[in-house]
């Protein structure tokens, strides 16, 4: 890995003055080896046009032409800045600010959360610290990147401070191939450049970090969203699978489902530690744990369910137990899954029960036998082998 060597020369960035003057910035500015250009470069090109009149006070004061574009673009001391509208169905909500540059880390910096400090806590998260509580405390960096090459990047404590500046007005921080990307939430009030000139300054001190390049092999692996893939395609799957275990080997009682579901739901503490060990060590890591937890939540208590209903049934190997009846009464019945056939049945013994059968062409009869078929379950839960199904145009013979 190489970092980039720069100039450490001293300027100071004065308060809120026109663009070809110095820009404003919450502290005083050390980097760089030559100082502010002092105009702004703006081209001769006839400006685009729109309904946007919000750019147009930040144009005039970095000298730009505007035409109620969504967009403008300006190069400020050397330095090219690209300033467009955050819009949602034509209404605006917001900017976004963008400086080119080339060296940057892929980083992510956002103000740190409970969630955050949580998953340090536990050792789960792993989030390079400097010596600067202030930071440390309001900044939190997400980055595949090692931690000396986050710390070289952020080394400098005018860099940091302009991070927590911008953090006033932006959720987010993106560092990327293509330079920096910050997007302010709702705050018309950064359309006044008295406001806009500090973040202005804040992004570009923050574009002054040196160059760092690092390895692809010195990044830090995802195992985390491996898993939690994982888990999001075998939530359709296990659900399918107790769907599928209980409509082939439908129970009589629904007293094993519940002991396949409270199985799972028995193993999902024992398994978490193992789902944090697996992805700890990621600024990202405690992420992937929550969402991995309510996924197991949802798969492992599904998952016992499908085993026990059904290994109850595939391994059984028990005798069959035939019910013989016939139909008493037919009643039509139109309910939320369609037209559907109501019917009850006598059996052999004198006793009766109620089935729903489909039965769109109206086939069925009185009179009409009936048989279930039933085996003892090799759990001992026992399970029908054959829903209720009636057999008609059999010339009254039982199977």
């Amino acid at each position: 890995m190489f970092i980039s060597a720069i100039d450490n020369s001293h300027f100071t960035l004065r308060a809120c003055l026109p663009p070809w003057q110095f820009v404003s910035c919450s502290v005083a500015i050390s980097r760089g080896s030559d100082r502010m250009a002092s105009m702004v470069e703006s081209t001769a090109e006839r400006p685009a046009t729109g309904p946007y009149p919000q750019l147009g006070a930040i144009a005039a004061w970095l000298g730009v032409a505007h035409a109620g574009a969504p967009e403008i673009s300006a190069w400020v001391g050397g330095m090219r800045v690209v300033v467009s509208l955050q819009i949602n169905s034509g209404i605006v909500c917001g900017m976004s600010i963008h400086v080119p540059r080339a060296g940057l880390l892929n980083m992510t910096l956002r103000p740190e959360s409970s969630r955050d400090v949580r998953g340090k806590e536990l050792g789960i998260n792993r989030e390079v610290q400097w010596g600067d509580a202030d930071f440390n405390a309001r900044v939190y960096v997400e980055t595949d990147a090692p931690d000396v090459a986050v710390r070289a990047l952020l080394e400098s404590s005018r860099a940091r401070a302009a991070v927590v500046a911008l953090l006033r007005w932006c959720p987010q921080i993106v560092l990327s191939a293509t330079g920096i990307h910050a997007t302010t939430d709702k705050h018309p009030e950064l359309f006044d450049p008295a406001h806009f000139s500090g973040v202005l300054a804040a992004i570009r001190e923050l574009a002054t970090v040196p160059a760092v390049h690092v390895d692809p092999a010195e990044l830090r692996g995802r195992t985390g969203i491996v898993l939690v893939v994982l888990a999001v395609v075998a939530t359709p799957v296990v659900l399918g699978a107790a769907l599928a275990a209980l409509g082939t080997f439908p129970p009589q009682r629904a007293t094993l489902p519940f002991i396949g579901l409270a199985s799972g739901l028995g193993l999902w503490p024992l398994i978490r530690p193992l789902l944090a060990l697996h992805v700890r060590g990621h600024s990202r890591a405690y992420r992937y744990y929550l969402a991995l937890a309510v996924m197991t939540f949802i798969d492992l208590p599904a998952l016992g369910c499908a085993l026990a209903v059904g290994i109850n049934g595939a391994a059984d190997r028990s005798p069959e137990d035939k019910q013989v009846g016939v139909i008493a009464t037919i009643r039509q019945v139109h309910n939320d899954d369609g037209n559907k056939t109501d019917t009850t049945t006598r059996w052999l013994d004198g006793s009766t029960s109620s089935h729903m059968f489909d039965d769109p062409a109206h086939q069925l009869r009185v009179g009409d036998p009936v048989v279930i078929v039933r085996r003892a379950g090799f759990f001992g839960f026992a399970w029908q082998q054959e829903s209720a199904v009636a057999y008609w145009n059999s010339g009254g013979r039982v199977p």
